[in-house]
């Protein structure tokens, strides 16, 4: 964590992150801007400086689970105009 900035509703991190995602090491910097409700996180907006590459992982991540789990074969679909992925089963 290389710092942490509080208001009222909001709490913004600025990250050094390292990852290994399905067979994949990551490095880079992000933000997570946390909304905070009655004390608690109640949403995270996640920004990654190499979004194309958390994309990919995710992706390979999603696509995996997909074939563990579907028993009928279900399609999975990279969209990267919306969110960057999506899984459809």
């Amino acid at each position: 964590m290389h710092d942490v900035i509080a208001g009222n509703e909001h709490t913004v991190v600025l990250l050094t992150i390292w990852a290994s995602i399905a067979g994949r090491d990551l490095a880079g910097k992000a933000v997570h801007v946390c909304h905070v409700r009655h004390g608690k996180v109640s949403e995270v907006w996640a920004l990654h400086w190499d979004q194309a590459a958390m994309d990919d992982a995710m992706t390979e991540v999603i696509v995996w689970s997909a074939r563990k789990h579907s028993t009928a074969g279900g399609a999975v679909t990279k969209d990267r105009a919306s969110h960057g992925w999506s899984d459809i089963f």
